[in-house]
């Protein structure tokens, strides 16, 4: 990977399994200028995951798409962006679990297990989630 700085080589200083979602965190060190940053590796779910929609189209996963309907049920929240973002990563750990043999989703369960963590987390965005989503 290059520097996010000045596009210099980096080495990896220290590296971890990530906890919820399958991925890993890397600390990173610049070999030119020395700045120190995080990434994070994780599958390409658009790669890997197909959503067939309720009149039967058919669309690459988008972790976006997903983070964008949690963070629109969770805008009353004083922290909706930091909510969104641990929200999907719990959604798609779920999806990832539950759907491991093949590559198919419906939106239909994609939206089931959104709005079944959502009502564990709060009942105003899980209802804001069904009025806009389901």
């Amino acid at each position: 990977m290059v520097c996010i700085y000045c596009a210099g080589k980096t080495s990896v200083t220290n590296s971890r399994p990530s906890k919820r979602i399958p991925g890993t965190w890397r600390r990173r060190q610049c070999s030119l200028c020395n700045a120190i940053f995080t990434s994070r590796e994780t599958a390409d779910l658009t790669q890997t995951l197909i959503v067939e929609g309720n009149d039967g189209s058919i669309k690459p996963f988008s972790r976006d798409k997903l983070f964008i309907s949690l963070y629109m049920s969770c805008r009353h929240r004083k922290a909706a962006l930091e909510d969104a973002e641990a929200l999907t990563d719990t959604v798609i750990a779920r999806i990832l679990r539950t759907n491991h043999t093949t590559g198919t989703l419906t939106k239909t369960s994609v939206t089931d297990v959104s709005q079944k963590v959502l009502q564990k987390f709060d009942s105003v965005a899980a209802t804001y989630y069904a009025a806009y989503y389901t």
